[in-house]
């Protein structure tokens, strides 16, 4: 009997630590906002002649974007943003008809910077390990990206370091050309796409 004693007081111990190990929809929503400010800091940085090189940050695409990817570790993505917006800006590269063709697909260097100039994420508040990729999917329609990933997600705006798996199409044609549309969310393990949808409008 008192064996049980024990487990059941271990157990209502051990609970609320299990228990808050969900994270909350805004600390997921934060996780994605961060993940979106890395993004741009990772193409941002591909305007520079040679690519600026940031810690711990890696980006790998061809020229013409069928296929790129960002790995991150321990990347703290608000010193990185500060990093980009701090250095002078990269002299202005001529661009040929092939440029022309996908400029559509990348801001410019200056609303990239206007964007993360807006961001208020700070050194150590989000830090990432992981991957995410994508490839342009020609077929069936629409003409899109397709591509997914997954993080460690930890830093001073999250209670606990999480997990985040995702997995997303930005479609280049059609009514939501160009916009991000979640296709899976989960953050340790627990479904999220619904607060995905919301934060993107949709």
């Amino acid at each position: 009997m008192r064996t049980y004693v024990v487990v059941l007081l271990l157990v209502v111990l051990l609970f609320p630590a299990f228990a808050e190990s969900t994270p909350s929809e805004q600390e997921v929503k934060t996780a994605i906002q961060s993940l979106i400010v890395a993004s741009a800091v990772a193409f941002a940085a591909q305007n520079f002649t040679p690519p600026l090189s940031l810690a711990g940050l890696e980006f790998v695409g061809d020229n013409g974007l069928s296929s790129f990817s960002l790995s991150m570790e321990k990347s703290d993505v608000g010193s990185l943003r500060l990093q980009l917006i701090n250095q002078e800006p990269p002299q202005p590269k001529a661009g040929g008809l092939f440029e022309l063709l996908f400029a559509s697909l990348i801001p410019s260097h200056q609303l990239l910077l206007s964007f993360l100039r807006l961001q208020a994420l700070l050194p150590e508040e989000a830090y990432f390990s992981g991957t995410f990729a994508a490839k342009r999917v020609a077929a069936p329609f629409p003409f899109r990206y397709e591509g997914g990933g997954s993080f460690v997600v930890s830093g001073k705006r999250f209670v606990k370091p999480f997990t985040l798996d995702f997995s997303f199409r930005i479609p280049l044609e059609g009514p939501q050309a160009f916009a991000i549309v979640p296709l899976s969310v989960f953050a340790n393990g627990i479904d999220f796409l619904p607060t995905a949808r919301a934060l993107f409008g949709l």
